[in-house]
């Protein structure tokens, strides 16, 4: 049974259990039974409210983050940052290799677009509608990849196309070194965290718990792992086996 089965069958039994309760173990009137009533009142609108609010959570709140790990980014890419998805398993249409000079714009999450709705909005689409046309955009970007990705992908795909003429336009990030300084045993700060075991339940499971903890984590928290990752970025591009592996890889570019 899942979670949002568990959750639907206490909405619905819940009225049937407290009339059950009052029916068969009636209590006179009294300070206890007064009290019976207020507990009552208090646990089901809790449990409705809660309810109505993971409803709308689940099904109408979709936001991309930099942890890229809570619900709400989930439902992003489920609805956004999925469509379109062409052969290559990234988000854009499919190349449909035109004789045209090619325009490769290659990149992290920022050129697939990360955070942006319509992808027909993000730098690369809208430079293609600027050129009216007359380059044939292919797109080669995804989140999380690094330079050695990058270079890979690049490798192959204008080797498919044996493209004799063309615009490659390299978008790079401060991060794109974190692949060298891992290559060279430097290693980089947790940006990826679990739950308290006692909440994972809940935050795993149902949106709304799962959105009010992670807003919590990040309020408190962001900052320091802000300053902790900027720190091993700086570390990677002061470590001369970091740079040096770094180097040789923007060379090839």
């Amino acid at each position: 049974m899942s979670p949002h089965q568990i959750l639907v069958g206490l909405l619905i039994l819940y009225p049937v259990a407290i009339w059950g309760v009052f029916k068969l173990w009636w209590v006179s009137r009294g300070k206890f039974r007064t009290l019976l009533v207020k507990c009552s009142l208090l646990v089901g609108s809790t449990l409705y409210l809660f309810g109505g609010l993971e409803f709308y959570f689940m099904n109408s709140f979709a936001v991309s983050d930099g942890f890229g790990q809570t619900k709400m980014h989930q439902n992003w890419i489920e609805k956004y940052g999925s469509f379109p998805n062409n052969s290559l398993g990234l988000r854009d249409e499919e190349h449909e290799y035109l004789d045209k000079p090619a325009l490769y714009v290659v990149g992290d999450s920022f050129s697939a677009g990360h955070g942006i709705n319509d992808h027909r909005d993000r730098y690369a689409n809208v430079l293609e509608q600027k050129l009216a046309g007359d380059w044939d955009l292919v797109l080669l970007a995804k989140g999380g990849w690094g330079t050695e990705k990058q270079l890979e992908v690049y490798s192959e795909i204008s080797n498919q196309r044996d493209d004799r003429e063309g615009v490659i336009i390299w978008q790079y990030y401060l991060n794109d070194i974190e692949g060298s300084g891992k290559a060279v045993g430097l290693s980089g700060p947790a940006i990826h965290f679990a739950a308290p075991r006692i909440l994972r339940p809940l935050v795993d499971n149902y949106h709304f718990a799962n959105f009010l903890y992670w807003g919590v984590f990040r309020t408190v928290y962001s900052a320091k792992l802000g300053e902790r990752y900027l720190a091993y970025l700086n570390q990677c591009f002061d470590d001369a086996r970091s740079w040096e592996h770094h180097r040789q890889q923007l060379q090839r570019v």
